[in-house]
């Protein structure tokens, strides 16, 4: 264990440890598109959401093509089931992958029975993306056509980011 020195104790006192179990959270869709007649999307639980850091419990149903972009902030992502393509590289239960920030996760194409992630994004989780028009450059072999995205209901000290977060 790396141990640092004791921090003094702040006035007022520590902060309170924040418990939430994923069964008390809805599952909240951000992105959605269609393949072949029928929607599909990416889905999140927001386990935690604090101006310092955001930990998701995320699913894309199967198919799901997400294109490449980034955050504001450094992301970590742990596969717990099923699998998604990423750039090319097949990533299934248990592999982690890090983003620093200003790091773009490439295009992502979730597998045939969708996969499901837990994220925690330390610091502004807001997206961008690499390309001016995200889609354009993504292979569309599954006849996928890209969705309004749903609206969110942000906290309000990130309302004001509403149209980047989306």
């Amino acid at each position: 264990m790396l141990l640092a020195p004791i921090v003094p104790k702040p006035a007022g006192g520590f902060r309170d440890p924040r418990f939430r179990h994923a069964d008390e959270c809805e599952w909240i869709e951000i992105m959605a598109q269609e393949q072949n007649g029928k929607r599909i999307s990416a889905w999140e639980k927001w386990l935690d959401f604090s101006p310092t850091a955001m930990c998701t419990e995320t699913r894309y149903d199967p198919g799901l093509i997400v294109p490449p972009r980034g955050r504001n902030c450094i992301s970590t992502i742990l596969v717990l089931e099923g699998s998604m393509t990423v750039g090319g590289r097949e990533c299934r239960k248990g592999m982690h992958i890090t983003l620093e920030i200003g790091t773009p996760m490439p295009a992502t194409v979730a597998g045939s029975e969708g996969v499901r992630l837990y994220e925690v994004r330390v610091g502004d989780p807001t997206t961008w993306y690499v390309h001016n028009d995200p889609f354009d450059n993504l292979d569309f072999e599954h006849g996928a056509v890209p969705l309004p995205a749903p609206k969110l209901d942000l906290p309000s000290w990130l309302a004001d980011r509403d149209s980047i977060y989306q």
